[in-house]
């Protein structure tokens, strides 16, 4: 599976490609929205985890132009908030859901971006 990270934090990034190699997960970085933009046409990820918070643009404002020109693309949001207003924002811009930073390894393991074995039961 190939997975495209955006989030402007390198750290966190990179503790993401760890959990995701877990996995076998390919996975491409990206530090804001516009790189991931051209990044995506090129790399053609399966999934794309997202930030909500990016430089520039933000998050929704990438997602949204993602599915413009990619309606295929799968977008997940990543984020510190939660609200219900924000999933519905992230839902009318094209994210196929949102999970959050502090439970972010127990969200990755109970999903399809790791194998079986390493899942945690809900």
């Amino acid at each position: 599976m190939k997975v495209l990270v955006v989030d402007t934090n390198p750290s966190l990034r990179g503790m993401i490609k760890s959990i995701l190699a877990l996995g076998h997960a390919d996975v491409a970085e990206a530090g804001d929205g516009k790189t991931a933009l051209q990044l995506y046409s090129t790399y053609k990820p399966d999934w794309v985890l997202m930030d909500l918070s990016l430089k520039g643009m933000d998050g929704l404002d990438v997602t949204r132009q993602l599915k413009k020109v990619h309606p295929e693309a799968k977008i997940v949001l990543v984020t510190d908030q939660d609200s219900l207003t924000l999933r519905r924002k992230a839902r009318e811009a094209g994210a196929g859901g949102v999970m959050l930073k502090e439970n972010l390894f127990q969200e990755l393991a109970r999903t399809q971006f790791l194998p079986s074995q390493t899942r945690t039961k809900p």
